[in-house]
């Protein structure tokens, strides 16, 4: 019962982690792709729909009607600025759409990860109740024997020793250098008496 509610908490935590990190870069993409977007020239850009009827237009004309070597010339210019508008809007409105795309994304995750951690949070309510009824069944107070007792609730933990520092003598350093200056690199299974 108790492994069964580990494993349990492990994969909402593990899942938890994975939410996180995927919003952390959808942040950052949003974050790019708004900056991207304001420093973009905004103008009053005609609509999408509107530039390729007006694209055919010119084009069915094209197609269709009889006229000079001149006026086809114009028609091909005024379809090629057609085209470079219509690309513009296009780009715009896909980058807009993706802006509002991964708002959407963040929105999603920061739901999932506040479900999830509610998940979370009566996971370890389970677990405390499944140790306290382990602890009345055996008997155990949580005292240690052999450690100095003490009690250490709420979360303390015990102090480690403090590491030793490594100490290196300046004459250990000397003397490598020295044997380096000399080429007196004497290593395993060398012949010393040389």
């Amino acid at each position: 019962m108790i492994d069964e509610e580990r494993k349990k908490r492990l994969g909402l935590i593990d899942n938890v982690k994975r939410l996180r990190h995927k919003m952390a870069y959808k942040q950052a993409e949003f974050a790019a792709l708004s900056t991207l977007n304001s420093t973009v020239k905004v103008e009053k850009t005609k609509s999408i729909g509107y530039l390729k009827r007006l694209k055919e237009r010119l084009e069915f004309k094209i197609a269709t009607e009889a006229s000079s070597l001149s006026a086809e010339k114009d028609l091909i210019r005024k379809i090629n600025e057609v085209d470079a508008e219509l690309d513009g809007a296009i780009k715009t409105y896909k980058a807009r759409k993706k802006v509002d795309l991964i708002k959407g994304d963040i929105e999603d995750a920061t739901k999932q990860i506040e479900e999830h951690e509610k998940l979370i949070f009566e996971s370890n309510k389970a677990l405390d109740e499944l140790y306290t009824k382990l602890r009345a069944l055996t008997g155990f107070r949580g005292e240690r024997s052999g450690n100095g007792g003490g009690d250490r609730r709420n979360g303390e933990r015990r102090q480690g020793k403090p590491q030793k520092q490594q100490e290196i003598s300046l004459a250990d350093i000397a003397i490598n250098t020295t044997d380096k200056k000399n080429n007196n690199d004497v290593g395993y299974g060398d012949d010393i008496t040389n």
